[in-house]
């Protein structure tokens, strides 16, 4: 039976501090590159002030972030790398199947080969919440260098000079994401099968801190986040759907090219694939400037907001 890792031990290990650390204990598993994780989850955590105060939900995005976590101190002694950060690079699939709320102890479950291939799952009480197929990779920290000072995106179906579709505070009224998990800044396309926003990177955000101290990044799992935030910015404002929230279902075919960075501009570009009744499916690419940083494609639900 291998040691149990306790908190500061994890944090000997793998770079992520508050709020971004999410994991509060691990054991090594006696099959090489497999191990098992304690995440308790308290209201008293900063991400139940934003998403969806008024029915706190552990974010999805952040359950693959405890996944990617776990999986990365496997890895790491796996392959004797003490040294390199590791991010997620690949999300071949992941389903949500029931929602974490505050007061649930998650046991997260991970095996990793040598080349970063990752299968994992996310449990309560012994049922299944979340589980994945994904990859992670070094990170090459070269590809984190502005090239720009400033990185506008070019598009068909707008200018630069073009009025906002919507505004923060129009975002913030069609939304029930509030601060600190609150991304998408502004909306500048929206047509029957599209829609087109942005998000600003500062590093007075709190992952600029938490997330690689040494090298302030936006974590990857957040790039799906935003994007996620923009198709509910969509779906909320069809009519029929104003007393509703929408759910992560699932993730597939992600890729992350690298994190961003303070001073980026991203632009999200969100194409709804299918929609019907309270199922659907985007497609979003994600760039700075014309560099694509991210793409992936995305199932999502509609519910009611007291569910």
């Amino acid at each position: 039976m291998s040691k149990i890792l306790s908190l500061t031990d994890i944090q000997a290990i793998i770079p992520q501090r508050n709020p971004f650390l999410m994991i509060d204990r691990a054991q090594l598993g006696e099959e090489a590159g497999t191990i098992t994780a304690i995440k308790n989850v308290t209201i008293n955590e900063p991400q139940f002030t934003g998403h969806f105060p008024d029915n706190p939900i552990m974010p999805g995005v952040l359950q693959l972030l405890a996944m990617t976590q776990t999986a990365t101190i496997a890895f790491k002694d796996l392959t004797s790398n003490t040294t390199d950060f590791f991010h997620l690079k690949t999300v071949k699939k992941l389903r949500f199947k029931s929602p974490i709320i505050p007061g649930d102890q998650v046991t997260i479950e991970a095996k990793v080969d040598e080349e970063g291939n990752v299968t994992a799952s996310c449990k309560v009480a012994g049922k299944v919440s979340s589980q994945a197929t994904f990859t992670i990779a070094k990170l090459d920290e070269t590809q984190l260098v502005p090239q720009n000072l400033t990185t506008d995106y070019t598009s068909e179906y707008f200018n630069e000079e073009d009025a906002r579709v919507y505004d923060i505070n129009a975002i913030t009224s069609k939304i029930p994401h509030r601060f600190p998990f609150q991304f998408i800044d502004t909306v500048r396309f929206k047509s029957e099968d599209r829609i087109i926003g942005e998000k600003l990177v500062s590093g007075n955000e709190p992952f600029a801190n938490g997330y690689l101290p040494s090298t302030p990044m936006m974590p990857s799992v957040m790039l799906m986040e935003t994007a996620a935030q923009l198709a509910c910015v969509y779906m909320l404002d069809m009519e029929g759907n104003e007393d509703k929230i929408g759910l992560y279902l699932g993730i597939e075919d992600a890729v992350i090219n690298r994190p961003a960075v303070p001073g980026d501009k991203l632009t999200f570009d969100v194409e709804v694939i299918y929609m019907k009744g309270r199922m659907g499916r985007c497609r979003a690419d994600i760039f700075c400037g014309t560099e694509k940083i991210a793409e992936l494609a995305m199932a999502f639900a509609l519910v009611p907001k007291e569910a």
